[in-house]
């Protein structure tokens, strides 16, 4: 039997290999953003950061390599109004490297996580809003923008298995890390105009459709 002390990251990926479900991981949120990478204590701000596809599989198909593994977010624009411009979105995963990527951090001063996304009437205006997970028809996505409608809180977790802490910072909601991510197909993004994979929070138990991809989601 291999002693707990030798359960690094490597051990995980070997049986991650074989398939989700994932083995019994054990999920610690991080609820301070002063736990969190580049925390600045003046500014009360952690980050900025970019957010991987990490650990990707085929869990419908024998092989278990992934073409998606690395891709960063990107995100999609769902609501806006002519006097107000861009008011909803989505964080999306990108098709490619060289498209538009999107920021996280961790205001301290709200202990929420924030995106740098589209918004307002300016072309190309940016700005930070506060992330959730949309939970209003079990969507889960991660989005922005939602107001009254049902949501989740976004936070940033630890892994550990065996007692070991695990390499690595994942996104997650209500103990959940795992995330399916499904092809955009022919609709493209109104951001940068090009194909995405849109990604949904959930567990690794639920049935996923062909060619949809289980993944954690790991803050970099």
């Amino acid at each position: 039997m291999i002693p707990s002390t030798f359960f690094t990251f490597s051990t995980l990926l070997f049986l991650l290999a074989s398939a989700w479900p994932q083995p019994q991981i054990s999920r610690t949120p991080i609820t301070e953003c002063s736990a969190l990478p580049k925390y600045n204590d003046g500014s009360k701000i952690a980050g900025p950061w970019t957010l991987k596809v990490h650990r990707c599989s085929d869990a419908t198909a024998s092989q278990t390599g992934c073409k998606l593994e690395g891709l960063e977010a990107s995100c999609d624009v769902r609501k806006s109004a002519e006097d107000k411009g861009i008011q909803q979105g989505v964080i999306t995963i990108s098709s490619g490297t060289e498209h538009a990527k999107v920021q996280i951090r961790c205001n301290g001063a709200l202990q929420t996580l924030e995106a740098r996304v589209p918004s307002g009437a300016g072309a190309g205006a940016r700005d930070w809003h506060a992330l959730v997970i949309d939970e209003a028809g079990n969507s889960g996505e991660l989005a922005w923008g939602l107001g009254s409608k049902k949501t989740g809180r976004v936070q940033v977790y630890r892994h550990t298995l065996d007692h070991t802490a695990l390499d690595g910072l994942f996104l997650g909601s209500h103990d959940e890390t795992s995330w399916v991510l499904s092809s955009s197909g022919s609709y493209v993004s109104n951001v940068d105009h090009m194909p995405y994979w849109s990604m949904r929070l959930s567990p690794p138990t639920t049935k996923i459709a062909l060619n949809e991809y289980r993944t954690f989601i790991r803050i970099e």
